[in-house]
């Protein structure tokens, strides 16, 4: 019988990170990103990442001058990201993102992506991670974060499987979403040099006019909602969008 040892999200599926998100195209994201800050005219010459995990995201972004700051919660996410070498691009930091290590005006570009925003179960904490971004941002500079929708939810993820185990090592991956609590669940099984370990990840799956009513009671204006990775607003199935919004000049 296997005797799990619960653990914080992130602290024992890092090494594994990298192949579970084998899917994901971040040059394709971080080209989007950049399109982004081109299309809306934003001075960018700090930015500041606030969820960059093991730093896929910042080894394709584009710097051209401009300076990366990437940070996580996770200091595991963030050992990979150091052993990917990749703090000769981007200093890292680890920091709770509602509680930033950075003066006030201090950065142009704020971003905070893949779901990450979605980990804030409660509106208030929501809130305090906006009131902190618009501390940070400089006058005119941008917030950009995305978020999933319950379509997608609903369409993937009501009862997924994933398993990836070698040798005795790796992770077993369960996914349910419960629509009435507005809730994602994520369970991985971690098995790691002889020992188990159980991460449970749970994600507040909000309707967009709940993000939209969050927003509006901050400083911060929503001057782009965008559905996937392109330039058209939201619809009926989306599954991500990108939300930009700007501290007033």
């Amino acid at each position: 019988m296997n005797m799990y040892h619960s653990v914080i999200p992130y602290s024992r599926i890092a090494p594994y990170y990298d192949h579970m998100m084998d899917h994901v195209d971040y040059a394709m994201w971080s080209r989007y990103i950049d399109s982004l800050l081109k299309f809306f005219n934003v001075k960018d010459r700090s930015i500041i990442d606030l969820s960059c995990g093991t730093g896929s995201f910042g080894q394709n972004f584009p710097l051209r001058g401009r300076s990366l700051f990437s940070g996580d919660l996770s200091l595991a996410m963030l050992r990979q990201a150091v052993n990917k070498g990749l703090q000769k691009k981007t200093p890292f930091f680890c920091a709770d993102a509602c509680f930033l290590p950075f003066k006030k005006n201090s950065t142009e570009v704020v971003i905070f992506l893949y779901d990450s925003i979605n980990y804030l179960l409660e509106d208030s904490a929501v809130l305090l991670l906006l009131k902190e971004i618009y501390r940070v941002l400089r006058p005119g500079g941008v917030f950009i974060f995305d978020v999933v929708t319950p379509y997608i939810c609903r369409k993937v993820f009501l009862d997924y499987h994933e398993s990836h185990v070698q040798n005795g090592n790796g992770y077993e991956r369960r996914g349910w979403y419960v629509e009435d609590e507005q809730m994602q669940y994520n369970e991985f099984v971690v098995y790691r040099k002889g020992k188990t370990y159980l991460e449970t990840h749970r994600q507040r799956i909000r309707p967009l006019q709940d993000w939209d009513f969050l927003i509006g009671q901050t400083s911060l204006r929503v001057i782009g909602r965008l559905t996937e990775f392109s330039f058209r607003p939201p619809h009926a199935r989306s599954e991500r969008v990108h939300y930009i919004c700007q501290k007033k000049r």
